[in-house]
């Protein structure tokens, strides 16, 4: 993880600025707090380790915890629906296999891989949303 308060690497910003006209510069690492999580309709996670170590630490906020490419993968969205509100079920979405590599300390080819990755999961949750197909949080007492 990042350091809070940490600027993106020179790579991140030249290939979000070159590839996709996003100017992160100023942008500044920031550690998850609960207020940040309480105002969030949906948390997105790069990785399992991630999704796991948040809902650790934040218990109350699992419900809307995702893996960011499972939540995406229009083949997962059944096996989303069925488990999210069911503790007692395994999650069969949280797969490595649906991780967003951290291109940090990578070349400029990883980096190019993973920002269109991102654009294209961006895509896929904006349709998902507009398009009503997006999975609600549970409510537990």
């Amino acid at each position: 993880m990042a350091e809070d308060g940490a600027p993106p690497s020179d790579l991140a910003v030249k290939i979000l600025l070159e590839e996709y006209g996003i100017d992160i510069s100023s942008h500044r690492a920031a550690q998850l707090t609960e207020s940040d999580l309480a105002a969030a309709s949906l948390i997105v996670a790069m990785t399992v380790s991630q999704v796991e170590q948040i809902k650790r630490l934040f218990p109350a906020h699992v419900d809307r915890v995702y893996l960011y490419g499972a939540l995406v993968d229009p083949k997962r969205q059944i096996k989303i629906q069925e488990s999210q509100c069911h503790e007692d079920l395994p999650h069969p979405f949280l797969y490595k296999d649906y991780e967003v590599i951290d291109p940090y300390g990578g070349d400029e080819e990883l980096y190019r891989i993973v920002a269109r990755q991102l654009w294209d999961y961006g895509k896929r949750l904006v349709e998902m949303i507009e398009g009503g197909n997006f999975p609600s949080p549970c409510y537990r007492n």
